[in-house]
């Protein structure tokens, strides 16, 4: 693979050591973690530079209406360890409090929920639900129905339950110790575990319907389409596709991407973080040294 196939997106260190890429409604991409910036076309947006703000650290974004809706562009809401913030394309990014935000997301129904310091909140409701974990982060989350979630947080994964209009967490995924989550086909979920590799299990009832995955850093960073599935991996320079009927190890998957070999000194020789693709044949792929895009030939 060459640089034409695999190559760098600058925004001078801002995003360096990023953990969240989002696509907004608009077209516009969102990288975040140590550092925060905004991708709308050839433009790049430094809303947070990692340099100038190291204490800073983005746990969660969450696209939300805008009131004024210029051209188009939706507004985003930015959890942080410092708190949250609200961006428009008027004002610019704004505090909204300082309360060190965990996890923002919108449930099966559209509510939207909040996790920080103080519990949980969500949208309609007043008033917050105690939370105790030591989470500091999102993960992933899962919507089974409408009033039910899977949520994976960097110490533990729930299911938020909102049946009757009172919010309920309880524990899933034991003996499993779960870092990520990925709707699956059907009834069913990926789940990268820690201790047992990836596996394919009913959403429901936990029960693995497929064989582990090769290596235990491996994850599925995006759905390819209806039959297949992106993996990544925290540790290797690959990016490889699964289809379904193959055979979930070495011997089923193909190469989609290598960037080992990438001759550009602040790119590593790691795996990748997520993975942002319409159609699973190109996109932007989040490394520990910030967004690399790729196109398969």
């Amino acid at each position: 693979i060459d640089e034409g196939q695999l190559h760098e997106i600058p925004t001078d260190g801002a995003h360096a050591r990023t953990r969240l890429l989002v696509e907004g409604s608009d077209g516009s991409v969102w990288a975040g973690g140590a550092g925060l910036v905004r991708i709308q076309g050839a433009s790049v947006e430094v809303l947070f530079d990692a340099r100038e703000s190291p204490d800073i650290s983005v746990t969660s974004l969450l696209e939300t209406p805008s009131t004024s809706r210029p051209s188009g562009v939706q507004d985003f809401e930015v959890a942080t360890n410092e708190g949250l913030y609200h961006w428009s394309q008027v004002n610019g990014l704004q505090r909204v409090d300082s309360i060190p935000s965990i996890a923002l997301f919108r449930d099966g129904a559209g509510r939207r929920w909040r996790f920080s310091t103080e519990g949980i909140s969500v949208s309609g409701l007043d008033g917050v639900v105690p939370f105790e974990g030591e989470s500091t982060r999102l993960l992933s989350t899962v919507v089974i129905d409408r009033d039910r979630t899977l949520i994976a947080l960097d110490a533990g994964t729930y299911v938020l339950d909102f049946h009757g209009g009172e919010p309920r967490l309880e524990p899933y995924g034991d003996p499993y110790t779960i870092s990520d989550l990925m709707p699956g086909p059907g009834d069913s979920v990926w789940v990268t575990t820690r201790n047992h590799g990836l596996r394919l299990l009913r959403v429901r009832y936990f029960d693995p319907i497929d064989v582990p995955a090769p290596g235990r850093s491996m994850f599925v960073v995006e759905p390819g389409g209806p039959d297949e599935v992106l993996l990544g991996s925290w540790i290797v320079p690959r990016l490889w596709r699964w289809r379904s009927g193959s055979p979930l190890d070495a011997s089923g998957v193909e190469v989609v991407c290598d960037w080992s070999g990438l001759d550009t000194p602040s790119v590593p020789r790691a795996g990748a973080f997520d993975l942002l693709s319409d159609d699973g044949r190109s996109g932007l792929i989040q490394t520990r040294a910030g967004l690399l895009s790729f196109e398969e030939h």
